[in-house]
């Protein structure tokens, strides 16, 4: 299987959150099976100054005490005000068997338009959509699409 969608989890990491300065935790996604995971969140208006380090932490319990893998830190600062920035932190066979991922809104206010996690290199295939992803749709072909759809 070559396509995305049977080959990576695609689970919401992250709802909105309105303009605020403290940090925000994703869900906790568990590891067993996968060998990684990519953390994609999508931040919008923040004002002067704000700063928003976006990391990953692990733990052996879902509910544990959660500690930053040292280098998964993607992190940005603005000198005016701006919006609709992208950050990814990824771990590749995270020692901890329980992830997720911080948006660490502290300097100012910052807007979360949303995020992803991406779970990726599954034991077993195709992986499982998520309940939270309505529909997917792929095409194998893509000339034989278009010339099946124009006539």
């Amino acid at each position: 299987m070559h396509n995305l969608t049977k080959n990576v989890r695609i689970d919401p990491a992250f709802i909105n959150a309105v303009a605020g300065s403290t940090f925000k935790y994703s869900v906790v996604f568990d590891m067993q099976g996968y060998e990684g995971i990519a953390g994609i969140l999508n931040i919008g208006d923040v004002t002067t100054g704000a700063a928003c380090p976006f990391y990953a932490e692990g733990s052996t319990a879902s509910d544990g005490t959660f500690v930053s893998f040292y280098g998964s830190t993607a992190a940005f600062t603005v000198a005016g005000a701006s919006g609709d920035v992208w950050l990814i932190s990824e771990v590749y066979r995270p020692n901890k068997r329980y992830v997720r991922f911080v948006a660490g809104r502290a300097t100012a206010n910052t807007v979360i338009n949303g995020g992803l996690a991406l779970r990726y290199r599954a034991d077993e295939l195709p992986v499982a959509e998520s309940t939270s992803i309505a529909g997917t749709g792929w095409v194998q072909d893509y000339a034989l699409a278009v010339n099946a759809t124009s006539s």
